[in-house]
């Protein structure tokens, strides 16, 4: 903590002192400096973070983050971008909502590590490597024309990286139909981009929020698809996925029913198994770990945390109506609400939805959380659902997914299935009987949850053969492939 309040009194100091030197339109051209300056001296983001237990990292080295303002310029060194013989470069063209891509992708950019089948990829923020990139990702809502990359090469692959549902896309629509790119091109910017990256099976690219990756000693645990030869959507149609002849853990969301830690893991839920005997460290080694210093080590503890369910939202108003639901559960139950919807707040100085409010406040008092979805589509499921898990919460779902292709039986509740009273009833029953409550956690001896599944899948895409555009028109593709659909609730 001492060494957190000096980092930010420098920082201050540099602040101040580069708006005392400033004046006029200068102001905010020597506060990005100033900033550039101290990110790059002060953060970085290693390969080890949030890596699935067991797995040894494959280097020692440290990713440096690139100043967003140097984003563009040749840096003089490649540094760890620095890759062997028949490594394919993958270039990260925008920034990521403002940051470097390392704080979203962390470790699963070590493919070593994730056990990839395919590991010469190296990724960077480095423009100087244009010519060089076999890959060059565009995070939607960050394409601007008037920063576009000059010229491109023939084998090059551009790929539109989206994270957001439909309803919520209209910002990353307007930048596929610019103006200004229309008068200097015959054809719009969706044309230009040959892969898409989303959370969606239908992308050529799946880049999900969230996964469960197999503990080593349990075995394999994914497969491409669920089922193995389509996609089933909420809806009940199929969508076929792109690459079916892909094996573990290149699409790791989908669960594979027939490999050995879920065979396991069905076979010791039926038998009754307790998590003591399957998991002898104690639930802390499962879980992330400031949780537990927070509440201890015991079963006890874990299994009888003192509040019962909590919800964080930002967003009051949305289309899946996930707000009435909360309003009529806080009739039979009483819901803690973080964030702009409630009057809690895990702390003054912290964004509600930081990893410190998780691993301070809600992983050690909570026992459920709500992972309530703002809009019904097909496979959307966001980090609402996978922080409670990484967090040690029980998830209560309320979305468009087939959660039953992502997670195990008896590892989280569907809200969809039961009207708030039955729900919260449900919750009441499980917090007055821990034995029960234990059973939603026993998928944690066979799985670890991440938030930042690996980047297996592209890079074995870069070193295969490549196909040329595929998406021309990308908004009609990204609505027809997300099955959106408003809310029938018949709550009672």
């Amino acid at each position: 903590m001492v060494r957190v309040a000096r980092l930010r009194l420098s920082f201050l100091w540099l602040v101040g002192a580069g708006l005392f030197l400033a004046a006029g339109r200068g102001v905010w051209s020597s506060l990005v400096a100033t900033l550039d300056n101290y990110l790059s001296q002060h953060v970085s983001y290693g390969f080890q973070e949030d890596m699935p237990v067991g797995l040894s990292i494959t280097t020692k080295r440290e990713v440096s983050t690139v100043p967003l303002k140097s984003m563009g310029k040749s840096s003089g060194e490649r540094g760890p971008q620095q890759g062997g013989k028949g490594d394919k470069i993958v270039l990260f063209w925008t920034s990521w909502f403002g940051k470097s891509w390392w704080v979203r992708l962390g470790g699963g950019m070590d493919l070593g590590a994730a056990q990839c089948p395919e590991t010469r990829c190296v990724f960077t923020h480095d423009r100087s490597t244009q010519h060089e990139a076999a890959a060059v990702l565009f995070q939607s809502q960050g394409v601007d024309v008037q920063d576009f990359p000059r010229g491109r090469e023939w084998w090059q692959r551009w790929v539109w990286v989206h994270v957001e549902a439909p309803p919520a896309s209209a910002a990353a629509y307007r930048k596929l139909h610019d103006r200004s790119l229309e008068e200097a091109a015959p054809r719009n910017l969706s044309s230009l981009f040959n892969w898409t990256m989303t959370y969606h099976p239908a992308s050529d690219v799946l880049e999900p929020y969230g996964a469960l990756l197999p503990l080593p000693d349990r075995g394999e645990g994914r497969s491409t698809t669920s089922p193995a030869t389509s996609t089933s959507t909420s809806a009940g149609s199929t969508v076929p996925p792109p690459h079916n002849n892909l094996s573990s853990p290149l699409r790791p969301t989908f669960l594979n029913s027939s490999s050995s830690p879920y065979v396991a893991y069905l076979s010791a839920l039926r038998l009754g198994k307790t998590l003591p005997r399957l998991l002898p460290l104690g639930w802390s080694h499962y879980v992330d770990r400031e949780v537990a210093d927070q509440s201890g080590d015991s079963w006890e503890a874990f299994l009888e945390r003192p509040r019962l369910v909590a919800w964080m939202s930002s967003h009051c108003h949305t289309i899946s109506r996930r707000e009435d639901y909360v309003r009529r559960l806080q009739l039979h139950v009483p819901v803690d609400i973080y964030g702009a919807c409630g009057p809690l707040r895990c702390s003054r100085r912290e964004e509600h939805r930081g990893d410190r409010c998780w691993r301070q406040v809600l992983g050690p008092k909570y026992l459920f959380y709500l992972a309530f979805e703002n809009a019904l589509c097909d496979a959307y499921v966001t980090e609402k659902l996978w922080r409670p898990l990484v967090h040690g919460l029980v998830p209560v779902v309320l979305g468009g997914a087939n959660y039953t292709a992502i997670l195990p039986p008896n590892s989280y509740i569907d809200a969809v299935s039961l009207t708030p009273r039955q729900l919260g009833h449900f919750l009441r029953r499980l917090q007055k009987t821990p034995q029960e409550y234990a059973e939603y956690h026993l998928w944690r001896a066979f799985w670890k949850p991440t938030l930042r599944p690996p980047l297996c899948e592209l890079c074995l895409r870069l070193h295969g053969k490549v196909k040329g555009t595929t998406q021309r028109d990308l908004a009609t593709w990204w609505r027809a492939a997300s099955q959106c659909r408003a809310p029938v609730w018949t709550w009672a």
